[in-house]
């Protein structure tokens, strides 16, 4: 279940116990939609290119 928290001034999503949602927005979903791991990666296409993001459980970018 994708529960809303309002910590202001973002709207933060928790996933729990549930799988990675297949899209967010125009991304898709790279790799299984299982609910093991910490992280997955998510990527569109723009003008030929791939751009790929790595989210968090919480579904936040991940900046390494």
């Amino acid at each position: 279940m994708i529960t809303p928290r309002h910590p202001l001034p973002e709207l933060v999503y928790t996933v729990q116990g549930r799988n990675w949602p297949a899209t967010l927005g125009d991304l898709t979903l790279v790799g299984p939609v299982n609910n093991k791991g910490a992280w997955r990666w998510y990527e569109r296409y723009i003008n030929g290119t791939v751009q790929r993001i790595k989210v968090d459980h919480q579904l936040r970018p991940v900046y390494e």
